[in-house]
């Protein structure tokens, strides 16, 4: 399994990315700390097994 964590400032940007690796997201989480201001996400990727 593949674990990225993505740095983003709005919304849209993260949808993006997930958009590209759909096919292989197997599930994310979003932080919810929103300090400053880049937010986190964290994208598990399915095995490519």
């Amino acid at each position: 399994m593949v674990k990225i964590k993505v740095s983003y400032q709005c919304t849209d940007e993260l949808k993006e990315v997930l958009k590209l690796l759909s096919p292989q997201v197997a599930a994310y989480k979003v932080s919810k700390k929103n300090d400053g201001t880049f937010r986190k996400a964290y994208i598990e990727l399915k095995d490519l097994t």
